[in-house]
């Protein structure tokens, strides 16, 4: 699938298969009920979310590159207080991985599960 000239009813599909894959067949719900997530956002090629819970990151971009293959960013957001600035520190890329193994990669790099 080439990310290029995706129809918006495309952009949703990837991005519903792609929560599909990490909730176990939960979809948007089920990561809302188990991590916290919340402000899903459909970015090109995939989608992105902020979750809690978790010391290392507290905000995660999944997307579809160009092989087919999954490329996960977790990030960490910050809001400054004095300034009311958001800063975001790249923390860890997985790239390159089947939409398979998407689960276990969120699993082991936040310690956070997305199924009972």
């Amino acid at each position: 699938m080439l990310l290029i000239e995706q129809t918006k009813e495309e952009k949703i599909q990837v991005a519903k298969d792609l929560l599909f894959a990490l909730s176990n067949g939960g979809g948007q719900n089920r990561l809302k009920a188990m991590l916290g997530a919340d402000n899903f956002l459909l970015v090109p090629g995939g989608i992105s979310f902020k979750f809690k819970m978790c010391s290392k990151a507290n905000y995660v971009k999944i997307t579809v590159n160009s092989n087919d293959l999954i490329d996960v960013k977790f990030s960490k957001i910050r809001k400054s207080r004095s300034t009311c600035e958001l800063t975001e520190s790249n923390i860890k890329n997985f790239n390159d991985n089947y939409i398979d193994g998407l689960k276990a990669i969120f699993s082991t790099y936040t310690g956070l599960d997305t199924h009972l």
